[in-house]
This record gives C-alpha cells, sequence and structure tokens, in this order.
C-alpha cells in the first residue's frame, strides 16, 4: 500500500513539473511590462499566486512521501532500505527546492497578508518534515552499517 501511495504521489509530482513551467511563461510576461502600464500590477500578482500554485503542492507531496518512507523504514523490506533513504535525502531537498519557489514568489506578492500565510505553511512543511527526511536517512544509515 506504501509503495502503491508512492508511485501516486511520484505521478502527481511529475505532473506538477509541468505546471510549474507552464506557470513562469504568465508570470515573465507579466514582468514584461511596462511598469508604468494600468493593470500591470494586478497582472503581475495573479501570476505570482499562479507561480505559486505547483511548487506550493509539491511541497506537500514532499511531506506525504515522507510520511510513506517512515512507514517503509519501520514496514518495508529490507532490501527497500537504501532505497527509503536515498528517497527520504531526495524529498527532503524536493521540499527546500520547492520553498524557495515558493518564496520568491511570495516575495513578489502585494498582498503581504496573503504572502504571510503561503510562508507560514510552507515554514510549516519546512519545519515538520526535512528533520524527518534526516531522521530517516539518518536510521537507514544506521541499519546498513549496523549500528543499531
Amino acid at each position: 500500500a506504501a509503495l502503491q501511495g508512492m508511485a501516486q504521489i511520484q505521478s502527481r509530482l511529475l505532473a506538477l513539473v509541468d505546471a510549474d513551467a507552464e506557470a513562469f511563461a504568465p508570470l515573465s510576461a507579466a514582468y514584461a511590462i511596462p511598469k508604468d502600464a494600468p493593470g500591470r500590477a494586478e497582472t503581475l500578482e495573479k501570476a505570482a499566486l499562479h507561480a505559486c500554485e505547483a511548487p506550493r503542492e509539491m511541497a506537500a507531496l514532499c511531506g506525504q512521501a515522507l510520511e510513506r518512507l517512515e512507514e517503509l523504514l519501520e514496514k518495508g523490506s529490507v532490501l527497500l532500505l537504501s532505497d527509503v533513504g536515498c528517497g527520504a535525502l531526495l524529498c527532503g531537498a524536493a521540499l527546500q527546492c520547492a520553498a524557495l519557489n515558493v518564496f520568491v514568489n511570495t516575495a513578489s506578492l502585494q498582498n503581504r497578508e496573503q504572502a504571510q500565510a503561503i510562508d507560514e505553511e510552507i515554514d510549516g512543511l519546512l519545519e515538520r518534515y526535512v528533520p524527518k527526511a534526516a531522521d530517516i536517512a539518518q536510521a537507514v544509515r544506521r541499519r546498513v552499517k549496523k549500528e543499531g
């Protein structure tokens, strides 16, 4: 069940890579609008918010994947042990990358309350899951090296 859940997460993450790339075009176009053009601020705000969507979901999915990896660490086959550790490290890194992509867009938002709410959501994911990724990887290292 955990592996099946991981396959669904993987599929969605791959789709989000394309969605993230697609969201960049309108954002780039919004930045190209002359600064004194009417409607520029609104267009830029909308594009920046849209550009936050894919990496926000990516960050959340990385957290879900880490929950599954933690389950696999405890209940999975010993043959998957190094895969679990590698997956945890990759999910931790991917979460941090997604967070950076969110933060670069929230920094440009005029609606600071909305930006702060999004940043807090992502900060919460970072605080919860980056240490979990490190803990899983450390547990795998200990088991592989038979350190207890």
